[in-house]
């Protein structure tokens, strides 16, 4: 089996540390076409520290790629709801991530439009069911009593796993808190 594209989402972003745009050096308060010129360039490549790549899903391997990287199924830690309310339009993404620097989002309904095939929502699903999805804990609480309080728009597996097979419709509650 080769591997598919992961329709429907979004992208798949790779955070690189770049350098500030800010200006390294002043020579005075007048400002040169050269220093202009950094400047942008500059501003350009901090602006492209986030580079989008479409995500691929092998199934039989059980990785996800994006660009260069590539990730087993069980390194996606976490997953959040993400959710944009306009009027009466609710649009619904779901954001997982795999490591700091890497992190795919699917979007799961723009208002009443579901925005998920059935070949999307087979990979979604074979790639949560592999992963080790959980709520992040704190050093300070253990056994996990304000959890939920602390990272209120993180899923656990469960979760993630219902919210894929049925999104909730426009008037329907969400299983995360305001």
């Amino acid at each position: 089996m080769r591997w598919q594209e992961l329709r429907g989402s979004r992208r798949a972003v790779r955070r690189i540390r770049r350098e500030s745009p800010m200006p390294t050096r002043t020579i005075s308060w007048k400002v040169y076409p050269w220093d202009v010129a950094e400047w942008l360039g500059r501003g350009v490549g901090s602006a492209m520290a986030g580079i989008p790549y479409r995500p691929h899903v092998h199934p039989e391997l059980q990785r996800i790629r994006s660009g260069d990287q590539s990730a087993a199924f069980a390194e996606v830690t976490s997953a959040t709801l993400e959710y944009y309310q306009l009027f009466a339009r609710r649009d619904l993404d779901l954001r997982l991530f795999i490591t700091e620097a890497f992190e795919i989002t699917v979007p799961l309904r723009r208002g009443a439009r579901l925005m998920l095939d059935d070949v999307t929502r087979e990979q979604l699903l074979l790639i949560v069911e592999g992963s080790s999805i959980d709520i992040p804990t704190d050093e300070f609480d253990p056994d996990r009593t304000f959890a939920r309080s602390g990272s209120p728009s993180n899923l656990t597996k469960g979760e993630t796993l219902d919210l894929i097979r049925t999104p909730p419709g426009p008037g329907e509650p969400l299983p995360v808190s305001d």
